[in-house]
């Protein structure tokens, strides 16, 4: 199921808004009575598999595709960042697995996964191991059930061309590399409630009652609604930053040019022979790199720091592997022109990326840049058809469809 609830717009049925407790804040009211919705709706899925006998061979996943919208009531704190950005805050999201055919229950997996390792997952509890191996997922199914292994070690966060804007993690290290964000603050959660008493009592009362304040047959029924018009549209406030990014990087661009006094013509990224030697310690690094980060030890970030080239006493930032200021084009046919700041962050040691560890890590940084160019190569021409009112629901009995999309071959 694809839940509109929690997104814009701020609507919810006004039985659900007697659910939570009232804050100061509208939104953020708002936006928990849609939270408080959407558990009910949830509970009737439950009810509904048990009542059908269907409950013991099911597998139930909650998961999201972005972190919360913070100009809409969301709230990702202590993360940084809001939806949109490639902070922890706008990427990381909370999810869990339920299910009788789990072998091992009640903990918290730790391990990196990506929204793509669901195929493969998912695949092998249906008993079909090894049928999505040729999809970027990974299999986490033995590892739920073992709570053992390390399926996954890097995660590719964003590469986008214009404006060109990635960051991939890898063990513990992640690396925002080309354009940045203004929406990189720890946003506070907006719940300044209004009657603490009365929030108390309410709190109370529903830790001991049924979440479920309708009907189990009531499917279909009217509601009355209560809607709150922000004015915001958050999808497009990305989209002009990401434009004014990418205008941003032309004009850099042009300057750069002008600079140089001639056209940049665009170059394949080739190892050069005097690189050689820089070649074999970054092998060195990035072996280091994959045997210990997947343990996540602090052993294995004194080693890592252990290897950045110092010059009396500083860090001295090498030149990577490829020369990461050159334009190309991918095996694909997209251009590519690295541009912008680099920025480091253990996110072991520092979850809510505060400092940047770039300056102390070059050759980790480089590495990272590598990883990145790497898939820039198998990136895709970006596709983005226009707005369609083609799947709206009253066209397809009252609810939102996919169904009109065309197919869209690579």
């Amino acid at each position: 199921l694809s839940f509109q609830s929690v997104h814009d717009p701020m609507q919810v049925p006004f039985e659900y808004m007697q659910n939570v407790c009232r804050y100061r804040d509208k939104t953020r009211f708002l936006y928990s009575a849609m939270v408080s919705s959407m558990d009910a709706a949830m509970d009737k899925i439950v009810r509904s598999l048990k009542a059908t006998g269907q409950y013991d061979n099911t597998i139930i996943v909650f998961t999201s595709d972005n972190g919360g919208a913070v100009s809409i009531g969301g709230s990702n704190y202590p993360l940084r960042g809001t939806k949109g950005t490639l902070y922890e805050g706008g990427t990381r999201t909370i999810g869990f697995l339920h299910s009788p055919l789990l072998t091992k229950k009640s903990y918290v997996y730790r391990n990196l996964m990506h929204a793509v390792d669901w195929l493969p997952t998912l695949l092998t509890a249906a008993g079909h191991p090894g049928s999505a191996s040729d999809t970027d997922g990974v299999d986490h199914w033995p590892a739920f059930n073992k709570g053992t292994g390390v399926p996954r070690d890097e995660i590719v966060y964003n590469i986008k061309e214009y404006p060109f804007m990635s960051a991939l993690r890898y063990g513990n290290y992640k690396l925002i590399w080309g354009s940045q964000s203004r929406k990189n603050e720890q946003y506070q959660t907006k719940e300044d409630v209004l009657n603490q008493l009365a929030c108390t009592a309410l709190q109370g009362n529903r830790s001991r009652s049924s979440r479920m304040l309708t009907g189990p047959n009531d499917i279909g029924s009217q509601h009355t609604l209560d809607t709150f018009t922000l004015g915001v549209d958050e999808d497009r406030n990305i989209w002009n930053q990401n434009e004014a990014l990418e205008n941003l990087q032309i004009l850099d661009n042009e300057i750069e040019d002008i600079r140089r006094k001639s056209p940049i013509k665009e170059h394949g990224f080739r190892k050069k022979s005097s690189e050689k030697s820089r070649f074999s310690k970054r092998k060195s690094v990035r072996n280091q790199l994959k045997r210990k980060g997947r343990k996540h030890n602090r052993k294995h970030e004194k080693t890592m720091k252990g290897k950045s080239s110092r010059k009396n006493g500083k860090s001295q930032k090498k030149s990577g592997t490829f020369n990461h200021l050159r334009r190309f084009t991918n095996k694909n046919g997209v251009k590519i022109n690295p541009w912008g700041q680099a920025i480091l962050y253990n996110l072991k040691d520092d979850p809510t990326e505060e400092k940047d560890i770039s300056a102390e890590n070059p050759d980790i940084v480089e590495l990272l840049k590598d990883r990145i160019i790497t898939h820039f190569d198998n990136l895709v021409p970006r596709f983005a058809p226009p707005d369609t009112l083609a799947g709206l629901p009253s066209r397809w009995g009252g609810v939102y469809s996919p169904g009109w999309c065309e197919p869209k071959y690579i």
